[in-house]
């Protein structure tokens, strides 16, 4: 996501560009792991920041069916050295989980099926936290969301038919 002094290949847009590349899944075995080491915090002697990512993706049979997963963590702790209680009454987390599962089936070369499930969770702890709002009034937050999704690409006669069938379920508590 590009907000503001962008390069000259997205031409002249106003209000902000936003650059997708897709990853093609393919017959070779392919692992990433980034960011697997904590931010730590030395004067609280903790973990501040840790947002490691995992992808792994390859054939489960050559030509004819391959598999993507990737997943995301994201936890950040913050410590407020201005308020004045005791150290676990200054704290806010924050905690996001990401998970996606990716199924592409050549049923035919001119025939794809796909299936994607995706999870998220996100888990607020003190949200609000502050010198004028102390921990009595600040909530924790519980967000949680499943996706499911299946594609149907087919070129029938020389036009692309696609149908995409998604059912979505959230569930939010404070």
């Amino acid at each position: 996501l590009e907000l503001g002094n962008y390069s000259a290949e997205f031409g002249k847009a106003s209000g902000g560009v936003v650059n997708v590349h897709s990853q093609f899944i393919g017959d070779k075995y392919r692992m990433n792991v980034t960011d697997f080491i904590p931010g730590w915090d030395f004067r609280q002697k903790s973990i501040a920041e840790f947002s490691p990512r995992l992808l792994f993706s390859g054939p489960a049979r050559q030509k004819k069916l391959w598999f993507m997963y990737s997943g995301t963590l994201r936890y950040i702790h913050s410590f407020l050295e201005e308020l004045q209680t005791p150290t676990n009454e200054r704290t806010r987390t924050q905690t996001t989980t990401d998970q996606l599962l990716k199924l592409q089936w050549n049923l035919k070369e001119s025939h794809v099926l796909t299936v994607e499930a995706l999870h998220n969770t996100e888990y607020l702890g003190n949200s609000g936290l502050s010198l004028v709002r102390p921990l009595e009034t600040t909530t924790n937050a519980m967000r949680r969301g499943f996706t499911l999704g299946i594609s149907n690409r087919q070129v029938v006669r020389g036009k692309l038919l696609e149908t995409t069938l998604q059912w979505t379920r959230r569930r939010d508590s404070d």
